[in-house]
């Protein structure tokens, strides 16, 4: 019986899933853990002629980058991979108080992180008291944390990516001047 990776499977069957399903797909078995970027990145360097080549390396790259969801997928895309913002980075691990955070975009060098809060996780008041506990944490090692919502990123990219950058110019001015 033959058996394959689960990058490879992902892989070849990228041209075989509806169009709408391909990335969220790929995010998920890379979230879960069954895969990871790199392994889907080798696999997909062994197929050079997959269906769907450029959608399935944009993936990939996203995936490199430290998008673990959809609507991270789509802040990258419209937002915040853009000349107007400095680079952001995915995923950033922060320890505070013993407890460690992911978060999803930050700017390190303006101690700025931006939060997209999806429906599945930020909207009952339990989730609401968790994020708000969260960015107190971060704040006391002196992170601000910005929060925006799927319609947020869908609705007016622009207008988050103008946000953002007012904020980092501001963040930066001030600890220029500190």
């Amino acid at each position: 019986m033959l058996v394959t990776e689960p990058a490879r499977s992902l892989v070849d069957a990228w041209p075989l899933l509806p169009r709408p399903d391909r990335r969220p797909a790929a995010i998920e078995v890379v979230r879960t853990g069954l895969t990871t970027p790199t392994l889907l990145g080798t696999a997909f360097a062994q197929r050079p002629n997959v269906a769907g080549r450029r959608e399935l390396s944009t993936t990939i790259a996203l995936l490199r980058d430290g998008v673990r969801s959809e609507l991270e997928a789509l802040g990258v895309l419209t937002v915040f991979d853009h000349p107007d913002l400095p680079r952001s980075t995915g995923q950033k691990r922060v320890d505070v108080a013993g407890r460690h955070f992911y978060l999803d975009r930050c700017w390190e060098e303006a101690m700025l992180a931006v939060e997209l809060d999806g429906k599945d996780h930020h909207t009952s008041p339990v989730d609401r008291a968790r994020d708000l506990e969260r960015d107190r944490l971060l704040a006391t090692r002196g992170w601000l944390v910005l929060r925006f919502t799927y319609a947020d990123v869908v609705r007016d990219p622009a207008g988050v990516r103008r946000t953002v950058l007012a904020v980092h110019r501001q963040r930066m001015t001030r600890s220029q001047s500190a």
